[in-house]
């Protein structure tokens, strides 16, 4: 221990403007070093591993000069936001510099969260790769333009698992950059497999949410008011806070609907692919466009069936011929998503040129099933992009009272590439 302290003595000597001491090492300092030096310079440490030893351990902390002092909590923390803005208030209200966040993959929220509650400095990697778990890279931040927010900012943001795919957060915040709204809302990404658990943490501070697989149709249970396209599907993708509750939306239905009208009138049969909530609203729009004929395709016999028997239309297992050629193949599963881009159901037999193909999948630009449906001359082909744009529009006058032109929403897609 001698030398580490010798070593950081060196470094202050050096001219290193910090030296970071976890607290557990910090009693081998001399108490004039710590009163002259550490409380200038020295970055007080303390990383938990359960909520326990919190407590004693910063009012510990709190005893020991220091110019900042830094708490680490653990991934799941994040759901426990509670505990987060308990230190940071802790830390406020002795008039000291702080740092809070907790560590991991799915914690890179926090981190930047904090940064606006205060946060002494946010640590980032100056390169394109991150260096810790949950560390914004400087890319990243530049996106989230945190140097335009105030203490007045509120969040929106996108709940599902995982989230490693999706590109939202980057187009809503330059959506906001682009309608003057960058200092008044906030949008992140909150990965978390407990819909509920990470709502509840972070729900005081937000105004409206995305919401993505698995959660589309846990979500709907907690918002008192319902849309239309919620009430047929079941499904949401979007919340927003009214004045004493919760409202569901469900922007994939009305992008799908646009997208499909010019072609409503060639529409008799349709198989969908999957079973999940994305091929709830495919069946939801479809219906309504007034398709006679649906078949719902998937792996798992029990979930087709089931789906089939709630919309009142056929089930056939993945991979079966069908009745009669179909006038739109609607894909509504992750197969082919990033990373897993070779991937590809077994839909080749089922392409024609005559047909409306709708891929769902906007990670990559175009799945290997759209390069597939090309080649066998399909010339109705709806990508992923498309939709999400679309939807995002939607989504977007949701949270913001703002409608971008989808020529806007092209414009600010490109700029993230």
């Amino acid at each position: 221990m001698h030398q580490w302290v010798q070593l950081y003595k060196a470094a202050i000597e050096a001219g290193c403007q910090w030296i970071d001491v976890d607290i557990q090492g910090i009693a081998a300092f001399d108490q004039d070093f710590l009163n002259t030096v550490f409380a200038r310079r020295g970055v007080l440490s303390a990383h938990f591993t359960d909520e326990q030893s919190v407590d004693a351990t910063v009012r510990a902390m709190a005893a020991i000069p220091a110019a900042v002092y830094k708490c680490v909590l653990p991934e799941e923390f994040a759901r426990c936001m509670r505990t987060v803005t308990a230190l940071i208030d802790f830390w406020k209200s002795l008039n000291k510099k702080f740092i809070v966040h907790c560590s991991g993959e799915n914690a890179t929220s926090t981190r930047l969260w904090a940064a606006i509650l205060g946060n002494a400095w946010t640590y980032i990697a100056a390169g394109t790769e991150r260096t810790a778990a949950g560390q914004p890279t400087m890319e990243e931040l530049r996106w989230y333009r945190l140097d335009q927010k105030t203490p007045e900012t509120r969040l929106l943001g996108l709940f599902g698992y995982p989230l490693h795919q999706s590109r939202g957060w980057q187009l809503h915040n330059a959506l906001l950059a682009l309608f003057g709204y960058a200092d008044r809302w906030l949008y992140l990404n909150f990965p978390d497999p407990d819909f509920s658990a990470a709502f509840a943490a972070w729900q005081p501070w937000l105004d409206g949410a995305s919401i993505t697989i698995p959660h589309k149709q846990t979500a709907v249970a907690l918002c008192e008011e319902r849309s239309p396209e919620v009430q047929i599907t079941g499904v949401c993708n979007t919340i927003l806070r009214r004045e004493d509750h919760w409202a569901a939306f469900n922007t994939d239905f009305l992008a799908l609907r646009e997208l499909l009208l010019p072609f409503q009138s060639q529409l008799r049969r349709a198989l969908v692919v999957g079973t999940g909530a994305t091929a709830r609203t495919a069946i939801g729009v479809l219906q309504q466009m007034g398709v006679s004929q649906i078949w719902v395709m998937g792996r798992s016999a029990a979930k087709r069936k089931a789906l089939a028997t709630h919309f009142h239309c056929s089930s056939l297992p993945l991979g079966a011929p069908l009745p009669a050629p179909v006038d739109i193949l609607i894909h509504a599963t992750p197969v082919g998503m990033v990373p897993y881009t070779e991937q590809m159901l077994p839909l080749t037999p089922y392409l024609h040129p005559q047909m409306v193909l709708v891929e769902v999948v906007h990670n990559p630009a175009e799945t290997l099933l759209v390069q597939t449906a090309r080649q066998q001359g399909v010339a109705a082909i709806i990508t992923g992009i498309e939709l999400f744009l679309h939807q995002a529009r939607y989504q977007f006058q949701l949270f913001t009272n703002v409608c971008p032109s989808i020529q806007q929403m092209w414009q600010v897609w490109k700029q993230l590439q």
